[in-house]
């Protein structure tokens, strides 16, 4: 089986514990495929939402094989049997489910269909706000997530091509940064290629909106972490730094020193 290029991200809530809520956003992942992947067959009892970000994906539904492509999306629904795999050299897309007592009266009233339709951009903030929000076990944190997918979910019903405001990109890539700034692989880079822009346009009106480079905002981000790791955590050098996204714990040493002017002497291994 072929790898990922990007890691997988999922969070389930625990849903289950709150059946009183009629419509419930149950998980929601981001990945990219590589062109032999193929997921096993598996029949689910939820509704699920591909949204294509780039590349091409192939699904089957109703026995029937589908190309998804960017600023597409196509749905499983309850009892559905789910097939996914690369269509092309690589298949990028953002997921989400839903369950509850009330998910396919919903599903029904909207009168989608669940074979692959244009929609236009996929608002990419939405996704990374409930992957946030949907680790909230709670009642309260629950219902905040499944307002956000139940949102996710009317863009993607939407007629009219669910197309953002060109400036919305700068908050998104803010928001990218404060959520996954401790994952090592993360850069100016792919956040622009995430967002679907020109890596120099996003730092020229990134520092034009927040007065610093989304490159220095990154790691500064980091370093803020670090410290904090420093400070209250037993754990060594190169543990703190892998834990505050950076790949090489002497590099990380020279930033804090750079930073603080102090040599932080816990050992390194």
């Amino acid at each position: 089986m072929a790898k990922k290029f990007f890691q997988k991200i999922t969070h389930y809530c625990v849903t289950a514990k709150y059946p009183d809520i009629p419509f419930r956003a149950r998980s929601c992942g981001h990945f990219m495929l590589e062109s032999s992947y193929h997921a096993p067959p598996l029949r689910r009892d939820f509704v699920e939402l591909f949204w294509c970000l780039g590349g091409e994906g192939r699904l089957i539904i109703n026995n029937r094989s589908y190309p998804l492509r960017p600023g597409e999306v196509c749905f499983y629904v309850c009892g559905d049997v789910h097939q996914v795999s690369c269509g092309g050299n690589f298949f990028h897309s953002r997921w989400v489910t839903f369950e509850g007592p009330a998910v396919m009266e919903i599903w029904r009233g909207l009168q989608l269909p669940q074979t692959p339709r244009q929609v236009g951009r996929c608002p990419e903030e939405l996704f990374v706000q409930l992957e946030e929000e949907i680790l909230n076990y709670t009642p309260d944190g629950l219902r905040l997530a499944s307002a956000t997918a139940f949102r996710i979910l009317m863009l993607a019903a939407s007629h009219l091509p669910a197309i953002l405001p060109s400036h919305d990109y700068i908050q998104q890539a803010q928001r990218v940064i404060d959520t996954q700034y401790r994952n090592p692989n993360l850069n100016v880079g792919s956040i622009a290629d995430r967002l679907g822009v020109n890596r120099s346009q996003l730092s020229r009106k990134f520092h034009a909106v927040f007065g610093v480079t989304p490159a220095k905002y990154l790691i500064n981000r980091r370093i803020q972490y670090g410290l904090q790791q420093l400070a209250n955590s037993p754990h060594m050098i190169k543990e703190i730094a892998a834990r505050s996204g950076f790949n090489d714990p002497n590099y990380f040493t020279k930033v804090i020193k750079k930073y603080t002017g102090m040599n932080h002497k816990r050992a390194k291994s």
